[in-house]
This record gives structure tokens, sequence and C-alpha cells, in this order.
């Protein structure tokens, strides 16, 4: 009885070391995830600012090569993405 208490132990504390090891992978993924966040913030940002001025010079421009297009919304876009 006391072999089969400690191979129980001995996978429990296997489990154990396991579960440690994953926290640790989780706590650097939160961490790069938290980063990558204010990572898109700021482009968001950026491309916020910029579209408009962007968008004047397209349209200063599109007479020359018959182009309709213009800058797509950004939040609009990541929106459709995410839907399925």
């Amino acid at each position: 009885m006391t072999t089969v208490n400690e191979n129980i132990e001995r996978r429990l504390q296997r489990i154990e070391d396991q579960l440690e090891k994953i926290q640790k992978i989780l706590q650097k993924l939160q961490t790069s995830c938290s980063g990558m966040d204010e990572h898109i913030n700021f482009v968001e940002g950026v491309y916020d600012v910029l579209k408009s001025p962007l968008n004047l010079t397209l349209s200063a421009f599109r007479p020359l090569f018959g182009s309709t297009e213009s800058l797509p919304e950004f939040r609009e876009d990541l929106a459709v993405e995410n839907v399925d």
C-alpha cells in the first residue's frame, strides 16, 4: 500500500511542478499581450490622427489616377475580421 501512496505522491508532485511551469508561461504571455495591446492602441491613435490628412492628399490625386477609394475605418475593419 505504501508504494501506491508513494506513486500517487510522485505523480501529484509532477502535476504540481507542471502547473507551476504553465503559470510562469501564462504570466509571460500576459505581459507580452499587455505590451502588444499598448502598441495596437498607439497605432490606432496614429492612424486616427493621420487618416484625415491622408484622405485629403488621396482625394487630390484621385483625378489623376481615376480612383474612388478612400482609407478604410480601422476599427470597423477590425470588427469585421473578428466576427468569425
